[in-house]
Formats: structure tokens, sequence, C-alpha cells
């Protein structure tokens, strides 16, 4: 069997993996939550620390309320923060040329391995490097390599939900578990893949 797919791939569609990984992906939601819990904590425990130096008393129960605040603060701002940190990133890779992507690629996927090629390159893998794969938003698919890279194959690149149907049987035939995931949709994504393909 054999699995053939052209596609094209957008700045918009990095952003979403990125904050996909940040906020979703195992490894990154891991991080995410500790980043989050880590810096409030801090604040708390500068606020304590105050309390003690100087005592229960106006001055310490102050810093301990403003300190108190601040990690509430913190806590609620870390994912908007982390948000904006990531369409940064990608905005200095863009003006540095160093978009980590192609416009352009084509995968294909047979019985022992899988190509990704593009317009610079053609790389050949075992299936044995895929560590998690997911199916996000019936719109894309993300098949991580490692816990932090992965590659991107759109749902469009499919012909029919018939393709489609036997490329996922295949592919969880092949690797891990496919994980399907609802991640906050983009207003620039397309329509769910079953309304567009032929019944």
């Amino acid at each position: 069997m054999e699995f053939k797919f052209h596609f094209s791939l957008s700045e918009q569609d990095y952003i979403d993996f990125n904050m996909f990984h940040t906020f979703a992906s195992k490894t990154g939601k891991k991080q995410y939550q500790r980043i989050r819990w880590l810096t409030a904590g801090i604040f708390l425990l500068t606020g304590f620390f105050y309390l003690l130096l100087y005592g229960f008393n106006s001055d310490g129960l102050t810093y301990l309320c403003v300190f108190a605040l601040a990690a509430v603060f913190a806590f609620l701002i870390a994912k908007p923060s982390l948000r904006a940190s990531v369409k940064r990133q990608v905005k200095f890779l863009k003006k540095q040329g160093k978009l980590p992507f192609s416009s352009e690629a084509s995968m294909t996927f047979t019985e022992n391995c899988f190509t990704e090629q593009t317009d610079t390159n053609k790389s050949e893998y075992s299936y044995s490097i895929l560590c998690d794969v997911y199916l996000v938003n019936d719109r894309m698919l993300y098949l991580y390599m490692d816990t932090v890279r992965a590659f991107l194959l759109p749902v469009a690149a499919f012909k029919s939900k018939a393709q489609f149907d036997s490329f996922m049987e295949f592919i969880r035939g092949k690797t891990v578990p496919v994980t399907t995931c609802d991640f906050e949709r983009s207003p620039y994504m397309e329509p769910l893949f079953t309304e567009n393909f032929d019944k």
C-alpha cells in the first residue's frame, strides 16, 4: 500500500502548530503548566518572605497582598504572554529568512518507510522515529519525530474521505495511536474536512 500527497503550508499553519505544541502537546502542556505555577509560586514565596521579614503588621500584610495579586496576575497572563512570544518568534524567523518549513512539500508513505520531499531536500524515514501522532481539528495531522519536531500533513491533501480513513487505519498500524484533538481554532482555518469530501 502506498499513499502520496502534495500540499502547501503557510506561515499560519506553522503558527498553529507552535500554538498547539505549546499548549496541547504532551511535552508543551507540561512545560506551560510548570512555567505558570512556578512563576506564580515565586511571587507568593516573595510575599511570605516579606511577611516574615516585617512581621504580621500593616507593612508585612501589604507586601503579602501585593505579591499575592502579582502571583494571580502572572498566572492569568501566562497563556497570552506565551502566545505573543510564539508570534514574535515566527516574525523574527521570517525576517531572518529562517522559517523551518517549506511552502510546498510532498510526502509518500509505503509499507516500510515514508519520505518527505521539498524543493531543496528529500529525506527518508523509518516509522520507528514517530513518537506521537495528533489529528487536530480534523484539519491537520502532526506526526512527531521527537518531543519538539513534527511533520505537518494537511487533511486537505487527501482526495476523499475514503482515502483519509484508509490512511488513518494504515498509520495506526505503523505508529503509536493517533490522538484526536479539538484545539483552539484559528480564524484562518478552513471548514472541517468532512464537509468538503465526497460521501
